[in-house]
């Protein structure tokens, strides 16, 4: 394992196949990331697009609920380790 550490706040979701469905399985496990900043970058990665993908990074925890009355929940998520490659064709 190494020290990459790829870092993200997500807004909450708690319906079938959205936020909550698809993280709670990954707490505790090893798991890939993979982002690009743009969607075309995921299936083609260019050099101003590249695609980043962190293989065998672990996830410690899911937060339950981030919010105030009112406000729309959000939470933070750390993925830790793993091995890091980037892709730009």
């Amino acid at each position: 394992m190494t020290d990459h550490t790829f870092e993200v706040e997500l807004f909450m979701s708690y319906a079938a196949s959205e936020t909550w469905a698809t993280l709670q399985n990954l707490v505790g496990t090893q798991t890939t990331v993979t982002i690009s900043p743009t969607a075309a970058g995921l299936a083609t990665p260019t050099a101003t697009a590249p695609k980043f993908t962190l293989t065998n990074c672990y996830l410690a925890e899911l937060p339950l609920i981030d919010a105030s009355l009112g406000d729309l929940s959000a939470i933070s998520l750390t993925f830790q380790g793993g091995t890091l490659t980037t892709a730009t064709s």
